[in-house]
This record gives structure tokens, sequence and C-alpha cells, in this order.
């Protein structure tokens, strides 16, 4: 087995904006417009990005686990969507995570149900919030 260490680097830029490193990229990242005074956003929020992370890896996982059963896709694309609540003013939290999955693919309904059962064993970053 392979091990890996994954590192980023994130720098307060003022107000709510962060800079973040990854690898040879730069995210400019910022609240979300409905937490701005100004309705203003510089960039995607700590969740949107973190929903972008769970949608990327839902589809890898999809086109892995299709490998794997001998599956061909022919097109696949997720919505992914996050309800989140304000407990007290400044404290949110995750309620709910729901993914929409759109597959394009020649396969009997058959395979389909075992191809969706199997995307979890791929998705490192569902697996980390599952657990």
């Amino acid at each position: 087995m392979r091990e890996n260490v994954v590192s980023i680097t994130a720098d307060w830029k003022g107000g709510t904006v962060v800079e973040a490193k990854i690898r040879d990229f730069t995210l400019l990242m910022d609240a979300p417009p409905y937490e701005k005074e100004d309705g203003k956003s510089m960039g995607p929020s700590a969740t949107e990005t973190f929903l972008v992370a769970l949608g990327r890896c839902i589809i890898v996982s999809t086109l892995k686990a299709a490998k794997a059963l001998g599956v061909k896709i022919n097109g696949l694309s997720v919505e992914v969507k996050m309800k989140v609540r304000e407990l007290e003013p400044g404290v949110w939290r995750f309620e709910e995570i729901t993914p929409y999955l759109k597959i394009d693919a020649d396969v009997d309904k058959r395979t389909l149900g075992k191809l969706l059962r199997s995307i979890h064993k791929y998705c490192a970053v569902g697996n980390a919030i599952k657990e």
C-alpha cells in the first residue's frame, strides 16, 4: 500500500479573505455573499470548495467503480447540495449533504445498482465526512 502526505497553506489577506496555496495553484477564498454585509464575495467559501472537493471525488470514484465493473461511461456530472444552518450569529453547521449524480452509461439496471453501491469505496472525501 502507498502512503502520501497532502499539505496546503492558507494565509489571511484581511477581512474574511484567505489565499490558499495548493501545490502550484493559488485559490482566493472568501465568505459567501449571504454572510457579507455588502453581499459581495471575492471567491468561493470554504463550504463551497468543500462541496467541489466532494463532487470531484464522487465523479472520479464513479469512474473507478465503473472501470472495476467493466462499465463504459459516456457522460457524468454531479450536483452537490448542502443545507447549512446558523445556530447562533456567525456559527454555521452542515445539516445535510445530497449529491445528485447523472450518469450516461451503457449498462443494465442491475449493474448500475452495483456501480452506485460501490462508489463510496473510492471516495476519500465522502468517507472522511461519514466517519
